[in-house]
């Protein structure tokens, strides 16, 4: 609990600081994650309060887009994960919704397991995909074509591997 309050005292300020940070972007990224395995205090502090944190600066910089990095609901359930792992996917799903609530034009980026190797340039994305995983490369290219892509937002959107290139992707979920 003590370092539960510590997280707490620390973020206090740092809606502010991202708003003076960002000040003068057209979007916030969130992207940072604690891990599956770690405390429930860094968990609740970065996958939670972070997100709120994220959303304030974007209120206070007078940024109206975000887009989060989330996760994919079926990540890891093939394996044996510790017990952290379920509060880290539901504090990773309050994000969302607390995100999918705000007035903010979003999207919700959920992408399957990642991997370290080279990026493919090819994805499957939509509102709902099969689990499978993807290289880290290709999520972060989603996420700048997401980007530079006009009419993406107040989406949910899973990605994983696939076939399809992601520019092409991308465009296939705007004409939806």
């Amino acid at each position: 609990m003590r370092r539960r309050r510590h997280f707490r005292r620390h973020f206090r300020h740092v809606g502010a600081e991202l708003a003076s940070a960002a000040s003068g972007a057209d979007v916030v990224v969130f992207a940072a994650g604690s891990g599956a395995e770690d405390p429930d205090s860094m968990i609740d502090a970065v996958d939670g309060d972070g997100v709120s944190k994220a959303i304030e600066a974007a209120r206070l910089a007078n940024i109206s887009r975000l887009l989060l990095v989330s996760v994919f609901p079926e990540a890891w359930r093939e394996r044996q994960m510790p017990k952290s792992f379920e509060h880290y996917i539901e504090v990773k799903k309050r994000a969302d919704v607390c995100l999918a609530r705000s007035p903010l034009d979003w999207i919700i980026l959920r992408p399957s397991v990642l991997t370290d190797g080279p990026g493919q340039g090819l994805t499957s994305l939509g509102p709902a995909e099969n689990h499978t995983q993807i290289p880290r490369d290709d999520v972060a290219e989603t996420i700048a074509v997401l980007l530079h892509m006009p009419g993406v937002r107040r989406r949910l959107l899973e990605v994983t591997a696939g076939g399809t290139a992601i520019s092409e992707a991308v465009a296939a979920v705007v004409s939806r």
